[in-house]
């Protein structure tokens, strides 16, 4: 039983709800001069063990302090005030948000429109790029577990499914610690997240299922699939969609995790590319992102039989690796006066493969202007900037350049600038003269750019000048390539999307003529990959660059076609290839 002033200190006003976890109750705090309500979430182990109950403690302590750094940090959800444990139960005291879920908003309204339901996308996929970035899978997302704010309308997301989980601590036959439970909500769960291997693309996979039930109404429980494509069969439901939105709905919610989009960042760019192509204005979308570490979650223990995975990117005979590597490391030890800061952000988004080679070309209204003409007459603010998602930031900074005739190697901002009225190209890259630039440009430019680096809002990589020293310009624009993160990013991509030719020619002509990995060259490579069913990259760190070579540390999970499970960690090495505009795989070493 509840007491009266749970741990002598909050008043409980009414329970909220209760489920097999325990119970949620709305709570004022009796000890805030305001007594501000909360909300107390009251969870119960379900093993009496004692040795399990440590266990149980202390990793709902650790789950407790991830929930405090998400809060504390977005907005978006909920903050932590208090956890504490009493009578053998545990309790987390959180943020209070007024409002009302998705599933009370669709009650009161119907099916929303198209576009109010892309706004509200957008603004979760903002959410999870940054619980992801933290290696956390909230993995219960649902139209009850996300409510809109009643002071700003903005969606809070709430109910993580982790701390949950640890109520289900058991200790297995090896003395181990693991969980016998699975998170999640029936309908809006996908198979790989009930079979205990919830991935990024899983939550992905319940928002879009969110989102298509905002749409028609329809539970994911009244809709079909293709058994054969596992595509899910909803649009005869909302006929009023486009069909580029319907589109990338439905790959978001395919049955297998490689068919869906691999991040958030992934779908997120893929509405903003939409909405740049259809639409006469920039897409608006509120809030800020962290930047995002190297590091995803953790996935399940290696079974035995671990595959030749010298092939992921082609091994390195034993008696080269020590050799190669002083070469590589000199080399780049020499290089390192060369390089002009920041070249590269290390925490940069991965560019998803669907935009990588070809990206669609932008092409807003030529009647649209957003010259924003005023960066020359004053300074720009964090007001300024606040609000604004990455595509309209590298907009922003880059109309300072078009502005005084910049041309721009990226086809989405040409593009884009060509469209303008205002626009008349007359320097190329290499050439445009910065002295064009009067000091506050300069200033407003470099502005801009910090804020998109410290807030990971980077979009377009082909911008003009990366390095807030915009003097620097004409030394060396390392700007407008891609990062040695990404490039094993995108390797990834390419691979779990059945590129393989892509993924080959992304090897250096020395690594694809090494018969001691590649006896019969690409059919070695294409073989030993068709036995892979997907590849989930854990953790991407820069342990060196310069502007001509980069050494890559990795750690990767391979799920097999034949059902087991097989992590590596590997060390590559990367050179920059200025005819093709890419990294080049020189080497790879295992760890």
């Amino acid at each position: 039983m509840i007491p009266q002033l749970l741990n002598d200190r909050y008043r409980i006003l009414r329970t909220l709800g209760s489920g097999g976890f325990g119970e949620t109750f709305l709570a004022e705090d009796t000890q805030m001069p305001s007594a501000r309500k909360c909300v107390i979430k009251r969870l119960l182990p379900i093993n009496n063990n004692p040795q399990v109950y440590e266990l149980v403690k202390e990793r709902f302590a650790r789950e407790a302090a991830i929930l405090e750094e998400l809060g504390d940090a977005n907005r978006q959800i909920p903050r932590l005030y208090a956890y504490f444990e009493s009578g053998g139960e545990f309790y987390l005291v959180q943020e209070f948000v007024d409002g009302e879920t998705l599933t009370d908003l669709l009650k009161k309204q119907g099916s929303l429109s198209e576009s109010y339901v892309e706004e509200i996308l957008i603004k979760c996929l903002q959410i999870l790029d940054y619980i992801h970035s933290k290696r956390i899978v909230h993995r219960d997302i649902k139209p009850d577990n996300i409510i809109l704010r009643a002071a700003d309308r903005l969606p809070v997301l709430i109910d993580f499914g982790a701390v949950r989980e640890a109520m289900g601590t058991v200790v297995n036959s090896q003395g181990n610690a693991t969980s016998s439970i699975i998170i999640g909500t029936p309908g809006f769960m996908p198979s790989e997240q009930a079979a205990g291997r919830p991935l990024y693309s899983s939550d992905l996979y319940s928002l879009g299922l969110t989102a298509i039930y905002l749409l028609t109404g329809k539970m994911p429980q009244e809709l079909e699939s293709n058994p054969e494509t596992g595509e899910v069969i909803w649009r005869q439901f909302a006929l009023q969609v486009s069909p580029n939105f319907a589109e990338i709905l439905t790959k978001a919610v395919m049955s297998h995790p490689r068919d869906r989009y691999p991040t958030a960042q992934a779908m997120l760019q893929a509405l903003q590319l939409r909405k740049a192509a259809t639409t006469p204005t920039i897409p608006i979308s509120p809030g800020t992102r962290k930047p995002i570490p190297e590091t995803v979650p953790s996935l399940p223990p290696t079974p035995q039989n671990k595959p030749n995975s010298n092939l992921m990117f082609g091994g390195l005979i034993a008696s080269g690796l020590i050799g190669a590597a002083a070469i590589i490391a000199l080399a780049i030890n020499q290089e390192k006066h060369s390089i002009i800061e920041p070249i590269v952000t290390h925490e940069t988004p991965a560019i998803p493969a669907e935009i990588e080679n070809d990206p669609p070309a932008i092409a807003p209204s030529p009647t649209q202007d957003s010259s924003y003409v005023w960066l020359a007459e004053r300074r720009v603010t964090d007001a300024d900037l606040v609000g604004k998602t990455a595509f309209e930031l590298d907009i922003m900074r880059n109309s300072i350049f078009a502005r005084h005739g910049r041309r721009f190697q990226s086809q989405e901002l040409q593009t884009y600038f060509n469209s303008q009225t205002w626009y008349d190209p007359r320097y190329s890259p290499e050439e445009f003269p910065v002295n064009l630039l009067s000091q506050l440009e300069q200033e407003n430019a470099a502005y801009i750019l910090q804020y998109q680096n410290e807030n990971n809002l980077r979009w377009i990589t082909d911008a003009s000048p990366q390095s807030a020293n915009l003097v620097s310009l004409n030394d060396e624009n390392l700007g407008d390539r891609s990062s040695p993160k990404q490039a094993i990013q995108q390797q990834f991509s390419l691979i779990n999307s059945g590129d393989y030719q892509t993924a080959w020619h992304r090897l250096s002509p020395q690594f694809q003529s090494n018969r001691q990995v590649f006896p019969e060259g690409y059919t070695t490579y294409k073989n030993w990959w068709e036995t892979v069913d997907f590849a989930e990259l854990e953790t991407v760190q820069i342990i060196e660059e310069n502007n001509k070579n980069a050494i890559i540390d990795y750690q990767v999970n391979y799920y097999l076609k034949n059902g087991k499970t097989s992590p590596e960690s590997r060390r590559v090495i990367l050179t920059w290839n200025p005819q093709e505009q890419i990294w080049k795989f020189e080497r790879s070493i295992a760890r």
